[in-house]
């Protein structure tokens, strides 16, 4: 898999009749999705996403990849609890 090292999970805000909406995802797993009302609550409800696939990988090489998701979803997690800025894009409604 190609991978970009610098931008491996994807941030996006959006909005639903007012309510504001965080979504993550990790470029190598983009239906794994965590979702909350904070940066911070999408990328923790990701690793528990992450975190409960591991149950159901095949093989040593695929759980390897998904460790390696779980740990740069952590480490932009351990960014946004430190307060670092991280670029998000911005759209209007749901995709």
């Amino acid at each position: 898999m190609n991978r970009d090292p610098l931008r491996p999970v994807v941030i996006a805000e959006g909005s639903w009749q007012h309510v504001r909406q965080i979504r993550a995802y990790h470029r190598w797993y983009p239906e794994v999705r965590g979702e909350g009302r904070t940066r911070r609550a999408a990328l923790a409800h990701l690793a528990n996403q992450l975190i409960r696939a591991l149950d159901f990988v095949p093989g040593r090489g695929a759980r390897e990849e998904v460790e390696q998701a779980l740990a740069d979803v952590r480490a932009i997690g351990r960014r946004v609890a430190r307060g670092q800025a991280i670029a998000i894009p911005r759209r209007c409604g749901h995709p």
